[in-house]
């Protein structure tokens, strides 16, 4: 046998044995993903055990902010149905891999490892549930999971902090509610005053604080992503080049953070023109605004209008409202 066969052999034995482990390999992914689709309804069937006795047994109820508990349920809902259908997308893509593989009895040598990469290469070959599976990754919809739970928490004890924050309002400003309420009986109350009773008391305030929160988080987000990308561009160009961020990182480092702190700005706008609806009625005549007061009605004016008009994070980094470019 000559040194060439030798070599022919040695090759045809290491891209047999590579075969073999890609093969391994992607069969036991995609039985992983089998195994967390049928989880899915295992873990929601027990969510739904748990609400089902804390119900039973008064701990928790849907008799105040019904709305938002129902939208709070439907996004977590919407996060599941997203996970299910991503695990099912990998399902039938990782099994095209190992049919394709399979057929051909060697190495796969452009083997996928994202899911924008499978959807790529089996893009023909999804239905309309699969196509929408690889839209967004796993980790978005356990986002949305996380975003549907903590918002059912914070609405099931948004009435107990309403109520506190509204006795600290009437001890701050020397007024009750209920005269407040017989202020407006009998003086009729102007456009303003009725407006800011509408924000105090309508629950879809609080529906539509929450989407805009999620909206300034995924703007960020996506801001982000470009100044990254923008970055990375300079970093591969450097003398020397310089390693750009990976995907993990841009996700860990920049986009979690970018979102939080996006979606919180924006929340502590509408928090503050809340508070705002319940200091600002009681006030009969400009007279009885002292020198306390009226720096707290500023303060949540403007906390309100940039953290609402999504500007607030602007000013905590810059420090300014405005750009001083013209």
């Amino acid at each position: 046998m000559t040194d060439l066969q030798k070599g022919n052999r040695m090759v045809n034995a290491f891209q047999q044995k590579l075969f073999l482990t890609q093969y391994e390999l992607v069969w036991k992914q995609r039985d992983q993903h089998v195994g967390h689709i049928w989880a899915i309804p295992a873990i929601i069937t027990g969510l739904l055990g748990i609400a089902a006795l804390l119900l039973a047994h008064g701990k928790i109820e849907f008799v105040t902010n019904t709305v938002l508990k129902i939208i709070s349920i439907l996004i977590i809902s919407i996060g599941f149905i997203g996970l299910f259908l991503r695990h099912n997308f990998f399902i039938k893509v990782l099994g095209l891999t190992l049919k394709s593989m399979a057929k051909r009895q060697e190495p796969d040598r452009w083997l996928p490892q994202f899911g924008s990469k499978f959807k790529m290469k089996y893009k023909r070959f999804l239905n309309f549930a699969e196509k929408i599976g690889s839209w967004f990754t796993g980790t978005f919809w356990w986002a949305i999971v996380t975003i549907g739970l903590i918002s059912l928490v914070i609405f099931s004890f948004l009435s107990v902090v309403k109520d506190a924050t509204l006795q600290v309002t009437e001890q701050a400003a020397g007024f009750s509610t209920a005269e407040v309420v017989n202020s407006f009986q009998h003086k009729g109350g102007n456009l303003m005053e009725t407006a800011f009773q509408a924000i105090g008391n309508c629950p879809v305030y609080w529906l539509i604080a929450v989407g805009l929160s999620l909206y300034y988080g995924i703007r960020g987000m996506l801001i982000k992503n470009r100044h990254v990308i923008n970055e990375n561009i300079q970093l591969e160009k450097g003398q020397p080049p310089l390693t750009p961020w990976t995907k993990k990182e841009k996700v860990l480092v920049h986009f979690i953070q970018d979102f939080i702190f996006n979606a919180f700005c924006s929340m502590a706008g509408f928090v503050s023109l809340w508070i705002l609806a319940h200091v600002f009625p009681s006030v009969d005549s400009s007279s009885k605004i002292d020198a306390g007061l009226a720096v707290l009605i500023v303060f949540l004016a403007l906390l309100a209008i940039t953290g609402i008009g999504g500007i607030l994070p602007y000013v905590i980094v810059h420090g300014k409202i405005f750009s001083g470019n013209k």
